[in-house]
């Protein structure tokens, strides 16, 4: 990228650079995703190593049209497109493109914690569209309904909330580039292009961690823990009623009642398909008792087990072992 960004740099002048550069930008954006649309069927189809095979040639396709480009178009050179400009800094590091990396890292963190999050988003919302209404026909309830609704809903304000977001979120790369490529000289303007990127592309590097280290913090060693869980054929009034009443008992201001909605592909394959049990299963009931001091420990179990003793009755029979408190799991719920 910081290549391509340094040649169009040189191909035009500042004026006219930044339409350049974000049409550029634009192509590589659209290049990314359109190779999605590629490997993903090929992938499921003969595996991931088709789908890579096919992703991989278009770029030595590329190399090949690249080779004969000009580094310079005829008639232009480096200083006369130096002398129609401004005088930019001839080091690369100078306060202002210090300040716009920073902000391009900023954005970059942005950017591609939006691409992580739109993709599975969607897909939630999509499964969620096409089985909650569905579920609420069948109860015939007024409040299965609304649960369904806040759960499903329609997929197309996503749809719309994405394309906004994206169209944004990816129009600030060439500001960041072109505004940089202002701001030096173009005898170290590949330099300071690389040197943005890998700034950039390295907190993308480091995000996850430190959003698995905030996610962390959120259950810190030394809290005290007993948990209980069921999974749900359905979401029922009666259910909902138990649901309420033992949130507003809750002990402890760590502890929840959560419900997790796992139908979709799950329910749809046969239990002679694969080893995964429990495809009957469209919810997960999590009772997550949480607190700090000893003292507190009768309380919390107390209350976990009592609202697990009242749901239980609505559980397909099985459980996710994974939200069970270690100690009693053979001897209570295996």
């Amino acid at each position: 990228m910081p290549p391509g960004m340094a040649l169009l740099s040189k191909w035009f002048l500042p004026r006219e650079r930044g339409f350049a550069i974000g049409a550029y930008t634009g192509a590589l954006v659209l290049a990314y995703a359109g190779s999605y649309f590629v490997a993903g069927p090929l992938a499921a189809q003969s595996g991931w190593q088709v789908g890579i095979l096919w992703t991989s040639i278009p770029s030595f396709l590329v190399a090949l049209l690249v080779l004969p480009v000009s580094d310079s178009p005829p008639g232009f050179s480096d200083i006369s497109i130096e002398e129609r400009g401004s005088s930019p800094e001839e080091k690369v590091f100078n306060v202002p493109s210090l300040l716009i990396t920073g902000a391009y890292m900023g954005h970059m963190w942005e950017l591609f914690a939006f691409w992580g999050w739109v993709g599975p988003a969607m897909v939630s919302a999509a499964t969620a569209a096409g089985y909650g209404s569905l579920e609420a026909a069948r109860l015939g309830s007024q409040m299965a309904a609304l649960l369904s609704w806040l759960i499903g809903g329609s997929l197309l304000p996503v749809i719309l909330l994405g394309l906004w977001y994206g169209f944004w979120v990816v129009a600030d790369s060439a500001i960041y580039k072109a505004g940089l490529t202002d701001l030096v000289s173009v005898r170290i303007r590949e330099t300071s292009l690389g040197l943005q990127s890998a700034l950039g592309f390295g907190v993308t590097i480091i995000s996850p961690q430190i959003f698995g280290a905030v996610l962390d913090a959120t259950q810190p060693k030394g809290r005290r823990y007993y948990w209980k869980s069921e999974y749900l054929p359905r979401i029922e009034p009666a259910l909902c009623e138990k649901f309420i009443e033992h949130a507003a008992r809750i002990r402890s201001p760590h502890s929840a009642v959560i419900l997790f909605q796992i139908e979709g592909a799950l329910n749809r394959l046969s239990e002679e398909h694969s080893p995964v049990d429990n495809r009957d299963a469209h919810y997960v009931l999590n009772l997550a008792g949480s607190w700090e001091k000893a003292d507190d420990d009768r309380a919390n179990i107390e209350w976990a087990r009592e609202a697990w003793n009242d749901m239980k009755t609505f559980s397909t029979g099985g459980t996710y072992i994974n939200f069970l408190t270690r100690i009693e799991m053979v001897s209570e719920e295996l």
